[in-house]
């Protein structure tokens, strides 16, 4: 089992992450800081096709819902 940041990139060429949160919860930040990166991460669809930022940009919609409970 590997035992450093160093080992386990050595060890997994890739690492699959879901992070799941409300808006503005930090969940980029955190990625960021597990990941020891500055940049803003890429984003891959299920074929492993990159998806471009600007589809999934933050909306003024996102993130607020008035559900009523009856």
């Amino acid at each position: 089992m590997p035992s450093s940041a160093q080992d386990v990139r050595a060890t997994f060429k890739r690492l699959q992450i879901l992070v799941v949160g409300r808006a503005n919860a930090g969940e980029t930040t955190l990625l960021q800081k597990v990941c020891n990166a500055t940049r803003k991460p890429e984003i891959f669809d299920g074929k492993e096709n990159k998806i471009n930022a600007d589809v999934v940009k933050p909306s003024v919609d996102r993130g607020y819902h008035d559900i009523k409970m009856n």
